[in-house]
């Protein structure tokens, strides 16, 4: 067992880490192309190689899991935590909202607005929902107004800018909008 320990502390390294998945990957690469050469059929390759694949994913994750043990329980058990990291978070959580908007800015219109048009009788509520659609208004309009708060709410929020107001904004614009397709 403590050779067991051992390997788990050097996975907990950086170093080790990277080299283990580096590794694993190398090890992948040649156990997959040999099970494409030496296969029979097909449709037996294909199979072996995507069991292969998934068990490979899972020890990789099972392994990451208790590298990382140790970083997680330090990270919980720190007490001084600053404002850097809250806002560090903050930039990144709410930056990959705003590089979607970026990119694809009608990205949630052009989803969601199919949904709207639907009838009344092609909406099935979900479990706990069937309030929701006679409470609350669905319509093109509300659609549009709450996209523009969504999207406003994502940069007030990653610049920092009334944060808490900002992401309470944000929070429940983005309920209003995913909720439609759901029903």
């Amino acid at each position: 067992m403590n050779q067991m320990q051992t390997f788990f502390r050097w996975l907990g390294t950086r170093n080790g880490l990277l080299l283990f998945l580096l590794g694993l990957i190398l090890v992948w690469l040649l156990i997959y192309f040999t099970i494409g050469t030496f296969a029979l059929t097909e449709s037996t390759r294909y199979q072996s190689q995507l069991y292969f694949s998934r068990f490979t994913i899972v020890i990789a994750v099972i392994c990451v899991f208790y590298a990382s043990i140790p970083h997680f329980r330090h990270f919980v058990q720190a007490a001084n935590k600053t404002a850097t990291d809250l806002s560090v978070f903050r930039i990144l959580f709410f930056g990959f909202f705003a590089i979607g908007f970026l990119v694809y800015p009608s990205a949630i219109s052009d989803q969601i607005m199919p949904f709207v048009e639907l009838p009344k009788s092609a909406q099935v509520h979900l479990p706990f929902m069937g309030w929701y659609p006679k409470i609350v208004p669905i319509n093109e309009l509300l659609v549009q107004i709450a996209s523009f708060l969504l999207t406003i709410s994502i940069f007030t929020s990653l610049l920092g800018f009334k944060t808490r107001w900002s992401i309470l904004v944000f929070t429940l614009t983005l309920f209003y909008i995913f909720a439609i397709p759901n029903l």
